[in-house]
């Protein structure tokens, strides 16, 4: 795959998402939903391309996360975006379509977190 420019639309390949080691973002060794929820005053959840960056760049500062691999195909067919925002960061994309608090959304989330791959758990936080 040729890098994309900013701004292109990512279609094919996997992600990386962090798993915080905060209360409730982990549960019977899978990420929760609330791992695929935007942050407050966003619209998108950051990720990274497996393809750009490897599992330690990827948790760098941010000590004690673990870490999940989504492929983009499963991303897609539930409706949801995937652009590539270099300008966040190496391999970043955000990915759009998980904001919102309707029961669909909710849903979306939760699927999400099942497709979740090679998951490294986060060590619990203090």
């Amino acid at each position: 795959m040729t890098e994309p420019a900013s701004g292109d639309r990512i279609t094919e390949g996997s992600v990386y998402r962090r798993i915080p080691n905060w209360p409730n973002y982990f549960k019977d060794g899978r990420p929760t939903s609330l791992n695929f929820r935007p942050d407050s005053g966003e619209n998108t959840v950051s990720m990274a391309l497996t393809s750009m960056i490897t599992p330690d760049e990827l948790l760098a500062g941010s000590p004690g996360f673990g870490r999940c691999t989504l492929h983009i195909v499963h991303l897609l067919a539930l409706g949801l975006t995937v652009t590539y925002t270099p300008e966040h960061g190496q391999g970043h994309v955000d990915v759009g379509g998980l904001e919102g608090k309707d029961k669909a959304t909710i849903e979306v989330r939760r699927r999400v977190s099942f497709f979740a791959e090679n998951v490294h758990a986060p060590v619990p936080g203090p």
